[in-house]
């Protein structure tokens, strides 16, 4: 298959990820017409080390630096078989899909475990006052009998 038309300022095969790594700039996934090799793949991973200890400390542009590497490891697999390429593309996305719902699902119940903690502290407040309260009534008839 004849690959796609590639843009001057992302053929080379120096540009799988921008050299300064800047945070903001890591959107961009190279397409290129030239297949891989075990050179190009280790450039990409030691960028991508490069990139995720520049952005140490920051889970989004980790996140994002790990989703611009499958993109561009996506493109150089669908260069050398287009149809591998494509079904990695859906199974990612189906599986990405699956994440989100977990990640969905894991901010739910940590909402309602912080409910529930506020539930069970607001409940041994009560409590207490419930028997701070019978104490009070207890001396009082106490202190009540002595006259």
């Amino acid at each position: 298959r004849a690959a796609a038309a590639v843009p001057s300022s992302i053929a080379s095969r120096d540009s799988y990820m921008p050299a300064a790594l800047p945070v903001e700039d890591l959107t961009a996934v190279s397409t290129r017409a030239l297949p891989a090799n075990r050179a190009d793949v280790l450039l990409l991973s030691s960028r991508l080390e490069s990139a995720l200890a520049v952005a140490a400390g920051d889970g989004a542009a980790q996140k994002q630096l790990w989703r611009t590497a499958h993109g561009e490891l996506l493109a150089q697999v669908q260069v050398h078989c287009f149809e591998r390429g494509e079904l990695l593309g859906r199974c990612h996305v189906v599986l990405a899909g699956e994440h989100e719902q977990l990640e969905a699902q894991v901010r739910l119940l940590r909402s309602v475990h912080a409910e529930a903690s506020e539930v069970a502290r607001l409940q041994l407040a009560l409590n207490e006052a419930e028997t701070a309260h019978a104490e009070t009534r207890a001396q009082l008839r106490r202190a009540g009998e002595g006259w």
